[in-house]
Formats: C-alpha cells, sequence, structure tokens
C-alpha cells in the first residue's frame, strides 16, 4: 500500500493505492510542524490496521473461491484434457483446436527427427575426410580383415584339445625359461 499526498488550491488530499480513498487534508490550519506529521502518521495507522483486519476476509474468499472453482471442474475419467466451454464456443471449435494442437505435435515431432538425421550426416561428411584409414591400419597393425580374425581363438575351426595342448606348451616353456 502506497500513500501519497497531492497538492490543489492550497489543499492536501492524502490518497491511497490499496483502499482508493481520498481523504482533504488542510495542512494550513495552524498546527505545528509535529502536529503535522503525527496527523500522517495516524492516517497511514489507520490505514494499515484496515489492511491488517481485512487479511482473513481476503484468505477465507481465495479459499471458497478456490473450492467452488474444484467443485465445479468436470470429472476426469481418462487421460485427456477436459475441456470447459467459456463464453461463446461450440464443441466442434474446441475439437478444431484440439486438432490443430495435435497437428503441430506431429509437425515438431517429424522436424526434430529430420534435424538429427541432418546433423547426423553432416557430422560423417564431416568426419569422414579428417580420419586417415591408412594411419589407423598403420597405428593398429591391421592391413585387412582376415588379418584380424585369422588368429580367433574362439573360432570352431580349431579343436579344443589342440588350443589346450598349445596353452600347456606354452606354460611349461615359460616355466623352463
Amino acid at each position: 500500500m502506497i500513500l501519497y499526498l497531492e497538492q490543489k488550491n492550497g489543499w492536501y488530499y492524502m490518497a491511497s493505492d490499496d483502499t482508493k480513498t481520498v481523504n482533504k487534508v488542510n495542512i494550513d490550519d495552524g498546527k505545528s510542524f509535529g502536529e503535522k506529521i503525527v496527523a500522517v502518521l495516524l492516517c497511514i495507522h489507520r490505514t494499515n490496521v484496515r489492511t491488517v483486519v481485512t487479511i482473513p476476509a481476503k484468505i477465507k474468499s481465495f479459499v471458497l473461491r478456490k473450492i467452488n472453482d474444484y467443485k465445479n471442474k468436470p470429472k476426469r475419467t481418462e487421460m485427456n484434457k477436459v475441456y470447459v466451454l467459456v463464453g461463446y464456443t461450440t464443441k466442434q471449435n474446441v475439437d478444431n483446436r484440439y486438432n490443430d494442437e495435435h497437428f503441430l505435435i506431429s509437425v515438431r515431432r517429424v522436424l526434430l527427427i529430420l534435424i538429427s538425421i541432418l546433423l547426423l550426416f553432416i557430422t560423417i561428411k564431416w568426419l569422414t575426410p579428417q580420419l586417415k584409414f591408412d594411419q589407423m591400419k598403420q597405428i593398429f597393425g591391421i592391413q585387412n580383415v582376415e588379418d584380424m580374425t585369422s588368429n580367433d581363438p574362439f573360432s570352431n575351426e580349431s579343436a579344443p584339445t589342440t588350443s589346450s595342448e598349445s596353452m600347456l606348451v606354452l606354460d611349461n616353456e615359460e616355466q623352463g625359461g
């Protein structure tokens, strides 16, 4: 709440934003400066008391309004939105808005997928020239895929006994050497 004084024709008008009231105050009535300050402070006190006294009524009306809003809501039996027709609208208008909303949601999803695919292609196009596959083959010591898979210990071609025998031979050679 803001109190302010306005001067018109030698009179001061005290007004507050909260109560929208204007009180006519004559400051030039022969009172001393202290009496004028006391009068202003008393006016501020009355306004603050009025504000504090109306707080419970404001809270009560707010709670009652929320309770009435909750009681007047339509019951929801599904996950879908429940539209309350307010003013001059029709069910067809609400359905059109609903369809437009869902159309825009699907368009956004399609655009998001297209953007992510385009970003993937751009990233691949950007990275491919920077990777030098010949250098990668030299770093890992791979000339072709057959070289990499020729010594596969889990292949079905070799019998399990020969691989275990070769491991035993290797273990014996390591212990002796």
